[in-house]
């Protein structure tokens, strides 16, 4: 009879395989010799992804590089904080610059075969940010914010970023002596495009799935939130805790 093998997780003593946590993967010399590999950096490096009913059997070893480098990002912001009316309101406007680089992906090497590889493009994003916060009376405030990105990219996969040109958001919070307070915000994000990874788009020209949309649809979404306080006491820290009952609704 085979002796089971144990190992040492986190509790910091021996013990059998099988009575590991379930979140505890356990790779053995065996499982190293059979995937083909000599030690466990060179496993690491070699991984299988097999498809599953109803797509065709296939079975696709990604590899890693020696030389793939970290992807990088290089970026430059400047803004200014000014306020206006006694500190009754408050604007704030950014201006920003980013460039991207060496944007990691899978590409296939054969049709079996399958590396991490970094693209030779970059991306250049301009964006700009502008914001208002109001107090508008003691017990009734508003915001409105406000950004822009244009995003100009090189790359030569399906490694594109997507994101849109166009945000904002706009809210009003009331609050009484009461103990009753409301509030309704208003979100827009417009539309992106993001291409699907190489495998969707190598599954589509198989005709064996569709190829998603790559554009991504700008969207509206409203929210209305109104709440009543009707208790504070002290909590046993000393700070003050709240009570409350609360109705909220979204729509979009």
């Amino acid at each position: 009879m085979k002796e089971e093998e144990t190992v040492s997780v986190v509790s910091r003593y021996d013990q059998p395989i099988s009575q590991t946590p379930s979140n505890v993967s356990v790779i053995t010399d065996e499982d190293i010799r059979q995937f083909g590999a000599t030690d466990i950096p060179t496993l690491l490096r070699r991984i299988r992804v097999a498809t599953n009913p109803p797509l065709p059997p296939i079975t696709t070893s990604i590899l890693g590089r020696s030389n793939l480098a970290p992807e990088q990002i290089i970026s430059y912001d400047a803004g200014d904080r000014s306020w206006y009316f006694n500190h009754r309101m408050k604007i704030r406007a950014d201006g920003f610059f980013s460039h991207l680089s060496d944007l990691i992906s899978v590409r296939n090497q054969s049709p079996s075969v399958s590396a991490y590889s970094n693209d030779q493009g970059s991306a250049d994003i301009y964006g700009a940010e502008t914001g208002v916060d109001l107090l508008v009376t003691r017990w009734l405030t508003g915001f409105a914010n406000y950004s822009y990105d244009d995003i100009r990219q090189y790359f030569t996969g399906l490694v594109r970023r997507g994101g849109p040109h166009n945000k904002f958001n706009v809210g009003l919070r009331g609050e009484w002596e009461t103990g009753i307070s409301a509030e309704a915000l208003y979100h827009y994000y417009g539309s992106a495009l993001s291409p699907p990874e190489q495998s969707f788009a190598d599954f589509a020209q198989q005709g064996l799935v569709p190829l998603p949309d790559p554009t991504g649809g700008a969207y509206n979404l409203l929210n209305l939130r109104t709440d009543y306080r009707f208790r504070r006491h002290k909590a046993a820290a000393g700070y003050p805790r709240d009570a409350e009952v609360a109705v909220s609704a979204s729509m979009h």
